[in-house]
């Protein structure tokens, strides 16, 4: 019990103890002082004005107004319209070239390779040499006449030249003829159709490049003149 007394006045003490020490604190912080404030100054007007004579007291007259100018309001402009470009026209498809007509476009080309290419080389003035007959050959074989026909024709206008019976253009257009003329004569038979027999079959044999499909255009178009179906 004792011992209970004495731990109430312990802290009984302490707390009267903190009391004292947070009063003496408050006292020793100073208090602001107050800031006198002003009094606001009277606004002085502006002098009053002397008057100077009876010339200064009268007033003067308006300025007459200036004239108005006429301000012109310019007209509004529409903006222009910009025709739409027409669309372009689709092409048309090709027309559709049948086989026949295919073949025959071929055998053109051919002849205009060969006679086209041909002409240049016969006319006046051109000089007959070995240089001339090679552009010959060139052109013998791009018109498809065949590597062995083209050797055998060459072979032989070089004997010509050789001998001096190629002496103008006009000579070895003819030689030349000569020579085509003289491949197909050993193998040049009619073709005899036997109308009992139909269908009625042709084959053609070669190797690539020898005109097979030249010459199978060539008989069609003359197997249609003479009224058969081909």
């Amino acid at each position: 019990m004792m011992a209970e007394w004495i731990s109430v006045g312990l802290l009984a003490f302490l707390v009267l103890v903190f009391v004292l020490d947070i009063a003496s604190n408050r006292r020793r912080i100073p208090r602001p002082k107050p800031v006198p404030q002003r009094k606001p100054e009277a606004v002085k007007g502006p002098a009053p004005a002397t008057p100077v004579g009876k010339e200064a007291t009268e007033t003067a007259p308006d300025p007459a107004p200036a004239p108005e100018e006429a301000v012109e309001i310019p007209a509004a402009v529409e903006p222009e319209v910009v025709a739409e470009p027409e669309p372009a026209p689709e092409p048309e498809p090709a027309p559709q070239v049948s086989v026949f007509e295919r073949i025959k476009q071929g055998l053109g080309k051919t002849r205009a390779s060969l006679t086209g290419g041909m002409a240049d080389m016969f006319s006046a003035g051109k000089k007959i040499d070995e240089e001339l007959l090679e552009e010959i050959e060139t052109t013998l074989l791009m018109a498809d006449v065949g590597v062995t026909a083209t050797s055998e024709i060459i072979e032989s206008l070089t004997d010509k030249l050789k001998r001096n019976q190629l002496k103008d253009g006009e000579a070895l257009r003819k030689a030349l003829r000569e020579e085509l003329q003289g491949l197909l004569k050993d193998v040049t038979k009619p073709l005899t159709i036997d109308s009992a027999k139909k269908p009625y079959v042709i084959l053609m044999v070669g190797v690539n490049g020898v005109g097979k499909t030249t010459t199978i255009g060539k008989l069609t178009k003359k197997f249609q003149n003479e009224g058969k179906s081909v």
